[in-house]
């Protein structure tokens, strides 16, 4: 009964034999045109009524299909993989998409792909993840040095796909330190699909038919590189101050400004830092080793954005560093423990210290540029290089390497452009005098 002006709909449900039905076959429902077939239930009018197609619907298996996840790139040498001795790395993502019916996975079989290179070579700690972060099975701690081996995770309940859906997954591992590499910071490319899902146990829910993806269908994952550690470059910060009159006995001036920026390899981890003053007075040569005097004392290294503070304060400037028979006066930032440049990131630092008062012994008409040196001693024509690694103005470390990111490592720069070839890293000169002349409009000034 059909009441007047409302519609009625009727669903057809029907069971599919596997026996006279096979997979894409299609199929309509087809209601054909009726003669007398209905009557209005007042009037008793008999009525025809119109043929009618039902929409098309295709019949599939219920086997699930892994194929490579496509939101996790492959790495490169501008988005590595990880570095030596980093710990859960990801090394690949794969989508697993049900069929005809949801499925129930109950085992998944990854492989090491039949190549030159096995996993264990550069991997151990091998782990399986669902995409709501559970870990699936156990993790594979020392793998097996033979390509093509296979290593079988189970989930604690089955994981289930439902039909038409997707389900993303991630496999992890620790990379091996020692690796070998052809430079401080170069990469090794591994091969693409260097682990793949090789098999995917699965049941229908519906029939309890096998619904598994078999080996070999989805072999090549995202390409691995590996890199050998991170690296720090420093360089003059552009918002460092110009150069300026400072007058003797003021506090918590901004002296300079220094940028640290950490590649895309790893975070980076800075322990110490040591700011050089170089001073001019009557016309001196301002190099390093010049000996300057007490001026600037209470000496900060201050995060600009944070406003964090590295270090301690630095009460007064240490001259006791011989360099080429003469001294160069240092602040150094020993013992830092929270001074951390993340990977692809910048931190900003400013130099903030007090002026002696001239009858304290304050230099008066002497010009003050803070700097940071490779080697805060330096030798006059030897290359930083060869200074050796015990007078280091950086000491830093690799997060996940634990390589150490000082010396020829590190980047020094006269600008923001980044070199291989190390340079003092400046701020600007600062002019200090016992006082200075200010001068405004006089409030009686006539209009």
């Amino acid at each position: 009964v059909v009441p007047a002006g409302t519609t009625k709909t009727l669903v057809i449900n029907a069971d599919l034999s596997d026996i006279t039905v096979i997979t894409n076959d299609t199929i309509i429902m087809n209601l054909p045109a009726g003669t007398a077939n209905a009557a209005g239930k007042t009037s008793l009018t008999a009525i025809n009524t119109s043929a009618s197609s039902a929409n098309s619907v295709t019949v599939k298996t219920g086997a699930l299909v892994a194929t490579i996840d496509n939101s996790f790139s492959n790495r490169t040498i501008s988005n590595p993989t990880g570095v030596m001795g980093a710990t859960g790395v990801n090394l690949a993502q794969f989508v697993v998409t049900g069929g005809g019916e949801d499925s129930d996975i109950s085992q998944i079989v990854l492989k090491d792909t039949a190549d030159a290179v096995n996993l264990a070579t550069y991997f151990q700690n091998l782990k399986l993840w669902d995409d709501k972060g559970a870990q699936i099975g156990n993790t594979v701690g020392a793998l097996t040095a033979t390509d093509g081996t296979t290593y079988t995770f189970n989930p604690s309940t089955p994981i289930r796909v439902v039909a038409g859906g997707s389900r993303s997954f991630k496999i992890t591992g620790d990379i091996l330190t020692g690796l070998s590499v052809t430079s401080r910071d170069s990469l090794n490319a591994l091969t693409a699909g260097e682990v793949y899902p090789s098999s995917i146990s699965a049941t229908g829910v519906t029939t309890g038919v096998d619904t598994s993806d078999s080996d070999g269908t989805n072999a090549g994952l995202q390409t691995m590189y590996i890199a050998a550690n991170g690296n720090l470059s420093v360089y003059p910060d552009s918002a460092t101050p110009i150069s300026q009159t400072m007058v003797l006995g003021s506090t918590a001036n901004e002296l300079a400004r220094f940028t640290l920026t950490a590649n895309q390899n790893e975070d980076i981890n800075v322990t110490k830092m040591v700011i050089s003053d170089f001073m001019t007075n009557g016309g001196a040569t301002s190099t390093p080793g010049f000996s300057a005097t007490g001026t600037i004392k209470n000496v900060k290294l201050i995060d600009v954005s944070t406003g964090t503070q590295y270090g301690g304060t630095v009460t007064s400037l240490d001259s006791s560093a011989s360099a080429g028979g003469t001294s160069t006066p240092v602040a150094a930032f020993d013992n830092i423990s929270n001074l951390k440049v993340l990977r692809n990131n910048s931190i900003v630092l400013k130099v903030v210290g007090d002026l002696t008062a001239y009858s304290d012994g304050g230099m008066s008409s002497s010009s003050q540029k803070l700097g940071i040196l490779p080697n805060f001693i330096y030798t006059e024509g030897v290359n930083w290089a060869t200074e050796g690694t015990t007078n280091l103005s950086i000491t830093a470390t690799g997060q996940d390497s634990g390589f150490a990111i000082s010396g020829s490592s590190l980047d020094f720069n006269a600008s923001s452009s980044n070199s291989d070839t190390d340079a003092i890293v400046y701020g600007n000169a600062m002019n200090m005098f016992r006082t200075k002349i200010t001068i405004a409009k006089a409030a009686d000034a006539p209009s």
